[in-house]
């Protein structure tokens, strides 16, 4: 037998060993090929939605080729884990350093290889169906087409990988002793001692953690009172806070809880005596802490495959209440005191509404300018505008906000939010002076009332409105209601380009929507496609831990049968043990997204509803079921070949 015959049938005798790195790494090929060409495809700029979706693979390709790296290490430190015995006994046997690197060198290419090209393969397949969902979602026909910059690009990329996995490989055994590769493959978990202490600080520090997060969402508005809570919200860090928060309430769950947990189980003798309790729940226990290891890490990618994927999904179902959120109203038309044909403007807006349908609201609000304003906010200096009390009633009525009443010389402030990330205290003022008369300002409101004209905004009483009116000059904003606004896009396209060329400007809500329409379903799309990779990741942590052990487990097995345990005893054994691998970590990644969902939307939860986020969770609860019951096949039959014939 030569070299090359003898590693290709260590190939073909590990061939079950190999086949979940086969998949793994086929189906990272896949995607990265499936991406790329889509990005190299010569009609990608045909329209502003697929070259908004030709950034949005630019950015996503490098991410998917590290993810795919660290996918494809972890599989294959996995799968060198359950061969330590094997690699031991070849090293007793006195294999040369220069011919086991070969041997690993041979094996890793041979297999990296076959990936590629089965990846490539499968990619030309898929592919023609990822255009067609793209052509059916942006309304653009794309046509399948294919160069070979792409199949060059995925296979030097993914080809360097491997070369990449089987250098290290080699020096990552060479650095373990015989013994330690001999005694590691027979190496038994030794049963994790359970700490009363450490499990009520495990379980008092969760339910702060998770009070914390449930007393942010209900009191957000009393937060934003505090500098350092309010600086939080303003500077995006908070996300980044819960996202920790929930590691280390994951973490907690299974390393401290879960172990007090199964020692209550042990506890309780009904239970723990009851037929075969006591064998599935002692190997629990046994594994408790490598089974931690893994849960912890599966629940951590399951949480962001979920509150990934149900974060865009509300994103883009919500694309016009967001768009509305941040322009107040469809239509806003500015008129500068240059502007002599505010009536005509207004009239040509009101009678293509009333000719088409529409039903609308408008209102006309009188703004004092202290000093010029900009075109657009951000030009120049920090600009301020003066309104009556009456005009500031009526715009509230508008927006359907509350009134105020203001005595002579009080004001109210309006911060415009567009400001940047400074928190609205930033610009607080006390006391204000409008032509030598002091105001008192009595408080400062960051409620949007304006998106644009002006930075800073003081309501003043109807009375010294009347008196400075004409020292200053006098802007005219007009705003429309509109309830079915979004189909205003050909003519909030039309006024926008007729009016904005003289002194006024004007704002629709239509024309950002479909742009914006455009950006989410984008990122759906392909975000659906990475959060489904991730979700299988996530599962496949759990499969290479169940198989990483199938040595001692088949053997544990084959001696309860000796004892008379029955092959459906078995089977009722590894279905609790596997259920319980499975769905813990989704139910707890579950509730973790409905948690990161409400906190993101936290001052829109309707933007978050729970049967919105219940759908996305049932897509890939389906898939974690599918795959539960192929797994636990594999597995059972894995078990039972043994017991029949005493091999794999």
């Amino acid at each position: 037998m030569t070299f090359k015959q003898f590693a290709l049938r260590n190939v073909q005798r590990n061939l079950s060993s190999y086949l979940v790195f086969f998949m793994t790494s086929t189906i990272s090929v896949m995607v990265f090929f499936i991406f790329s060409v889509a990005y190299f495809h010569p009609d990608m700029d045909i329209s502003d939605s697929s070259r908004n979706l030709t950034e949005i693979l630019a950015m996503i390709l490098p991410y998917q080729y590290g993810c795919s790296l660290l996918f494809i290490l972890y599989s294959f430190g996995t799968f060198l884990h359950r061969r330590w015995g094997e690699f031991g006994l070849l090293r007793l046997l006195g294999i040369a350093d220069s011919q086991f690197i070969k041997l690993m060198f041979f094996e890793n290419v041979l297999i990296g290889f076959i990936s590629i090209i089965s990846g490539i393969l499968l990619g030309l397949l898929f592919a023609k169906y990822f255009f067609f969902v793209i052509s059916m979602i942006f309304q653009f026909r794309l046509e399948f087409s294919l160069s070979a910059i792409p199949i060059v690009l995925t296979f030097f990329a993914f080809i360097s990988l491997f070369i990449l996995v089987s250098i290290l490989s080699p020096f990552l055994v060479r650095s373990q002793n015989i013994h330690s590769l001999l005694s590691k493959s027979r190496k038994q978990n030794r049963q994790s001692k359970a700490s009363l202490l450490s499990a009520i600080c495990g379980i008092t520090i969760t339910l702060l953690m998770y009070g914390l997060l449930v007393y942010a969402i209900q009191n957000q508005n009393e937060l934003k009172e505090g500098k350092f809570t309010e600086w939080l919200m303003y500077s995006g860090y908070d996300i980044k806070i819960v996202f920790v928060i929930l590691t280390g309430v994951t973490y907690l769950l299974f390393s401290q809880i879960s172990t007090i947990g199964i020692m209550l189980l042990k506890r309780n003798s009904p239970f723990y005596f009851y037929k075969t309790n006591l064998l599935w729940v002692s190997n629990l226990a046994h594994q408790a802490k490598h089974n931690a290891r893994n849960l912890f890490i599966s629940t951590v990618l399951i949480t962001i495959s979920l509150a990934f994927t149900a974060n865009l999904y509300t994103s883009y179902l919500y694309t016009a209440e967001q768009i509305l959120k941040e322009s107040l109203v469809p239509i806003s038309y500015l008129s500068y005191p240059q502007d002599q044909n505010l009536k005509e403007n207004i009239n040509y807006i009101d009678t293509y509404l009333e000719k088409n349908g529409y039903e609308y609201e408008k209102t006309q609000i009188p703004l004092l300018a202290l000093n010029t304003l900009p075109m657009m906010p951000g030009e120049g200096e920090v600009t301020i505008a003066l309104l009556s009390n009456s005009s500031f009633n009526q715009l509230a009525h508008f927006l359907g906000r509350k009134p105020i009443s203001l005595e002579e010389n009080d004001s109210l402030e309006l911060v415009w939010e567009g400001l940047g990330v400074n928190p609205p205290s930033t610009f607080q003022k006390k006391e204000m002076e409008v032509e030598g008369r002091k105001l008192n300002i009595i408080g400062t409101d960051d409620t949007p009332y304006f998106k644009y004209v002006a930075h800073t905004y003081y309501v003043v009483s109807d009375e010294l409105y009347r008196e400075i009116k004409s020292i200053y000059p006098t802007y005219i904003l007009v705003e429309y209601q509109i309830p079915n606004w979004t189909r205003l896009g050909d003519f909030s396209t039309q006024i926008t380009k007729r009016f904005n060329e003289g002194p006024r400007q004007v704002m629709t809500a239509a024309n950002h929507f479909q742009r914006e329409l455009i950006h989410n379903k984008t990122f759906f799309f392909i975000g659906s496609f990475i959060s489904t990779v991730f979700f299988i990741a996530a599962i496949s942590f759990l499969y290479f831990r169940l198989f990483a052990n199938i040595q001692g487990e088949r053997e544990k097995y084959r001696n309860l049968t000796k004892i008379g345990l029955k092959r459906k005893e078995i089977k009722r054994m590894i279905t609790r043990q596997l259920a319980i691998f499975f769905f813990v970590p989704f139910i707890i990644a579950s509730v973790h997204t409905y948690m990161v969902l409400i906190f993101l939307n936290k001052e829109n939860v309707e933007w978050a509803p729970f049967y919105k986020i219940l759908q996305v969770i049932t897509i890939f609860g389906v898939i974690q079921i599918l795959y539960f019951i192929w797994i636990r096949s594999k597995y059972i039959r894995t078990i039972f070949r043994y017991l029949d014939h005493g091999k794999i």
